[in-house]
């Protein structure tokens, strides 16, 4: 029964990624995710890439719209917000120092017509299906979401070490 059911799952998700639309980059300057490139006393420098993504059709309110999906990237946005993945990783600072974020260079690709699906919350065990809503605020204004792709948090502390999360939303 336990090879059937491994079997069940493996051809649903197989068939569930064949409407999905993929996008594939050679040349990346880094492997898929954060890179650390260089770590000095003063500075740090991450190279963040992109490698591939898909483009999967859903249903809100019977219009299709789109989910970008990065492999690797399991947690969507906040509910009602563009479902758009991103990924955040600790760096530590020097103790007591102020960090500041530069964008080097990015490289970026306009895919014009393609509606982002909102962000649904995550369900408790208890509730069936919910419709996807979107944010009014967000989704009336014609302005990027994120406003930056990149961004830093507040300093916090981990263990008496001073530490920042350093955010990507490769997509806007």
């Amino acid at each position: 029964m336990k090879k059937l059911t491994i079997l069940f799952v493996m051809l649903l998700f197989a068939v569930s990624g064949i409407d999905a639309q993929t996008f594939s980059y050679s040349g990346n300057w880094g492997k898929s995710g954060f890179n650390l490139v260089n770590s000095r006393t003063n500075s740090v420098q991450v190279i963040y890439s992109v490698p591939e993504f898909s483009l999967e059709d859903v249903l809100v309110d019977g219009i299709t719209m789109k989910n970008v999906v990065v492999p690797g990237n399991f947690l969507g946005n906040d509910e009602g917000m563009p479902n758009l993945p991103g990924k955040g990783s600790y760096i530590a600072i020097p103790q007591g120092s102020t960090p500041k974020l530069h964008i080097v260079s990015q490289r970026t690709e306009v895919l014009h017509n393609v509606e982002i699906a909102p962000a649904q919350r995550i369900p408790l065990d208890t509730e069936k299906d919910f419709p996807l809503v979107k944010n009014p605020e967000v989704y009336s204004k014609n302005a990027f979401y994120p406003e930056s792709p990149v961004k830093i948090s507040e300093v916090n502390q981990i263990r008496g070490v001073d530490v920042v999360i350093l955010g990507v939303t490769p997509f806007q």
